[in-house]
């Protein structure tokens, strides 16, 4: 689970702990995310919504998250249910 502190993100993975700098996504970025969302076929992908978030926002840190496929996902996945997936239900709601 990621823990905020200021614009440091901080997180545990396989026992190792973590950090990376990110700005707040505006509204571009959450728009492209929500793009992102959901395929062609109508499934959720959150590893692309959260990628999208992650390639755009992500100030520092980064080298470290994608050296490991697996970390790089988790934090995608992270990073979608932080971000788009309330912008998404918000929207199903109106």
């Amino acid at each position: 689970m990621l823990e905020k502190k200021t614009n440091t993100w901080s997180f545990s993975h396989e026992g190792k702990d973590y950090a990376f700098e990110m700005r707040k996504p505006g509204f571009e970025e959450i728009k492209l995310a929500l793009g992102a969302l959901t395929t062609l076929e109508g499934k959720l992908d959150f590893i692309g919504a959260g990628e999208v978030i992650y390639d755009t926002c992500i100030l520092s840190g980064q080298k470290v998250i994608d050296a490991d496929g697996s970390l790089k996902a988790g934090v995608c996945t992270q990073l979608a249910s932080m971000f788009a997936t309330p912008a998404m239900i918000e929207l199903k709601k109106n």
